[in-house]
Formats: C-alpha cells, sequence, structure tokens
C-alpha cells in the first residue's frame, strides 16, 4: 500500500475520508456513503508503516491506545 497514492485517490474523488483497516481493502466516504477501493487488502504491516509515514508520536501513542485515530 502506498498511503500517499490513497490520499491522492482520496483527493481526487473527493472523498472526506479514508478508512484503513488490516486486512480489508481501503474505503472512502464519498457524499456520505462508504465506497470500497478494489485492490489487494492491506497487511498489518502496511497499516503500520502508513502509520508511520504521516503521524506523530502523540497521535501513534493515541493510535495504540483507542485502535483508531482521527
Amino acid at each position: 500500500m502506498n498511503i500517499d497514492g490513497m490520499l491522492q485517490l482520496a483527493c481526487d474523488r473527493h472523498a472526506s475520508d479514508l478508512h484503513l483497516v488490516a486486512g480489508r481493502c481501503p474505503v472512502l466516504r464519498i457524499d456520505g456513503r462508504l465506497v470500497d477501493v478494489e485492490c489487494e487488502p492491506s497487511l498489518p504491516e502496511d497499516i503500520a508503516q502508513a502509520m508511520s509515514s504521516i503521524s506523530n508520536e502523540e497521535q501513534r501513542n493515541a493510535f495504540d491506545a483507542e485502535m483508531e485515530l482521527d
């Protein structure tokens, strides 16, 4: 998974949210509807790498505590 590509896709499709879950394909929220992105399911390592590349330590700690991050 390339997080930059996923974020660009979200922008191109005017998505308000990008949902990443290990073992599933990414999901975009477009006009209030959830839309699956066709791809290979994300591995836990992919999610961890994506998170570390776009978040700071405080955000990673919040994610570790809550298992989600907005």
